[in-house]
């Protein structure tokens, strides 16, 4: 696994843990360990697809003041997890948090932002997902080249979407493509890294469908985790395409990803 691996994106693998404990306190808060959500990329992917291990689902939505994730997006989010995975209890929380003023964050600064505003970790059978949603750009933004990074997945519970370029692309579209498709098609893409898509993980006996440039990535044409979605242009071209043939905007999991998950215990 590569540190900086760009998915629409990008990868840090470390481990950290911690403990909390009130000291002015007659009693001693339980110790929260972080160490089984930083781990890599993909480790997760069972974990989130069958009740093995957790049998509930909790996502914590942090996002800057006004940079909140439309309720169409988070509600797409939860009935394709409720699709693919054998989830039912998912509780969903929300937390607002100031700006950074940063113009440009790298992923470093935004794994040492969750450390400060992370709340929930795995407990007992409750497997936690954290989602930042921010008003920075990314580092690997190119504007002179109109590439623009939308999402990213960092540790196996771990995300973050860059919401100022997620509503440009989906504010000046001339299409009939809302800012809420686009916001669920870029979590859905990066969730499926967390799922272990592609070779993150998930990997079986079967055809080896990665991407040669990307191995990432799905080599199924107009499959959702297709190497072409990892920057805002395939992403809409991908996108104005299905609506040109009447179809949602939102690309679907090929044949060989869905394989993939069910070989990890998915539906």
């Amino acid at each position: 696994m590569r540190n900086f691996k760009l998915l629409f994106t990008v990868g840090i693998i470390f481990i950290s843990c911690s403990q909390n404990s009130d000291n002015e306190s007659e009693t001693t808060d339980p110790i929260v360990s972080r160490v089984e959500n930083r781990q890599s990329i993909g480790t997760s992917a069972a974990d989130f697809l069958n009740n093995d291990n957790f049998d509930r689902l909790h996502i914590e939505i942090v996002h800057v003041d006004t940079y909140k994730p439309t309720p169409g997006s988070i509600d797409r989010f939860r009935q394709w997890l409720e699709e693919l995975t054998f989830k039912t209890d998912i509780q969903i929380t929300y937390k607002s948090v100031a700006s950074t003023t940063i113009e440009s964050m790298n992923y470093n600064k935004i794994a040492e932002l969750e450390n400060e505003y992370r709340t929930i970790y795995n407990d007992g059978k409750t497997l936690s997902l954290y989602m930042y949603f921010t008003d920075a750009g990314s580092t690997l933004d190119v504007p002179s080249q109109n590439r623009f990074v939308l999402g990213a997945v960092y540790y196996n519970t771990s995300m973050v979407f860059f919401q100022k370029s997620i509503r440009l692309i989906a504010d000046k579209t001339t299409l009939p493509i809302t800012r809420a498709d686009v916001e669920t098609a870029v979590i859905q893409h990066e969730f499926g890294h967390l799922f272990g898509l592609v070779n993150l993980g998930s990997e079986r006996e079967g055809a080896d469908h990665g991407a040669p440039d990307d191995e990432n990535h799905c080599n199924e044409e107009n499959c959702l985790m297709a190497a072409e979605l990892n920057f805002n242009t395939g992403m809409i071209n991908t996108m104005s395409s299905r609506t040109a043939m009447g179809l949602d905007p939102i690309p679907l999991l090929g044949l060989e990803c869905q394989l993939d998950l069910k070989s990890l215990g998915g539906r």
